[in-house]
């Protein structure tokens, strides 16, 4: 494939949509084989409401996706494991993807705070309503945890650690050790076999982000400019930097690879005050967000808030 051909095809996955109507189908077929699978390890009720809250904490990021005009947004249930939205940005920003990060977790930490408002106001306290608050809380504060790939990872590492493969490298890999170890003491097979998944992607995801540094550096390449003289030239970075782009199979896959060289190297990372109050607001989120259930608790036990923070201690 000569240059121009290879700008072509990297031009066509640039402009490569799905339709809504295949992002309904994939929706509610992961739904319900979310629920079904699950099903057999947990109570239906349970099941239902998790489920509940994930769509809730995803709708916040499909949300924050949609006001940033992401292409081609979408959501899916991941049985035992959780949810995703994903979507394509029209432009990479650290500061949009920190966002779109705490979107989801805040959205869910609003929401839990309304139900128990709500519920305050009705004087209502039933287990279905008292299972759904708990585990919309539980899930989002969970989620905003300093660990890749949770969203408070995501936020960590766009904020301090992006700039650097290596540093990212070793985020990546704490990560990883931590969800495994919870996967052990918890004997979840199915967290242990995602683990695993996430531990075989590290590598790629290094090589990729090196490839991305060493383009920077490159004074011959011009990734504001997709030409074909560019282009090839990404390509032969990414061709001598990362052994499976030599194999003749994986061919099919340079025009991914190179789209998402070109569009990273134009990432615009937050600025020091910019970075500063990110982190600021997502510590607020976060610690407040503790805070809050805390206090709920000790409400209901008539305890103070110490008493209760010792108690899990």
């Amino acid at each position: 494939m000569d240059n121009n051909e290879l700008l072509q095809a990297v031009q066509s996955a640039e402009e490569q949509k799905s339709s809504s109507m295949s992002s309904w189908i994939f929706l509610i077929a992961s739904l319900f084989i979310f629920v079904s699978a699950s099903s057999f390890a947990w109570d239906f009720n349970f099941v239902v409401t998790l489920a509940v809250a994930i769509l809730i904490h995803e709708i916040g990021h499909v949300l924050a996706m949609k006001c940033f005009a992401y292409k081609n947004v979408s959501m899916l249930f991941i049985p035992f494991l959780g949810g995703m939205a994903s979507g394509v940005p029209q432009e990479e920003s650290g500061t949009k993807n920190v966002l779109v990060s705490l979107a989801g977790p805040v959205f869910g930490l609003l929401f839990g705070g309304l139900l128990i408002y709500i519920g305050y106001l009705c004087d209502y306290t039933g287990e279905i309503w008292l299972m759904f608050f708990i585990l919309t809380i539980f899930l989002n504060l969970f989620n905003l945890l300093p660990v890749m790939p949770l969203d408070g990872g995501q936020v960590v590492n766009e904020i301090i650690l992006s700039r650097s493969p290596r540093a990212e490298l070793v985020f990546n890999l704490l990560g990883i050790l931590a969800l495994g170890y919870f996967a052990y003491s918890t004997d979840s097979y199915i967290l242990g076999a995602f683990v695993l998944f996430l531990l075989m992607s590290v590598t790629p995801t290094f090589q990729i982000s090196t490839v991305i540094k060493s383009v920077q550096a490159r004074e011959d390449i011009d990734t504001s400019t997709m030409n074909a003289e560019n282009v090839g030239a990404v390509r032969d970075v990414i061709v001598k930097e990362i052994e499976f782009y030599r194999n003749e199979r994986a061919k099919e896959h340079l025009p991914g690879a190179i789209l998402r060289v070109f569009k990273s190297a134009q990432k615009k990372h937050p600025s020091l005050t910019a970075s500063i109050v990110l982190m600021l607001v997502y510590l607020a989120v976060f610690i407040g967000g503790t805070l809050s259930v805390v206090a709920i608790i000790a409400e209901r036990r008539g305890e103070s808030m110490w008493d209760v923070v010792q108690s899990f201690l």
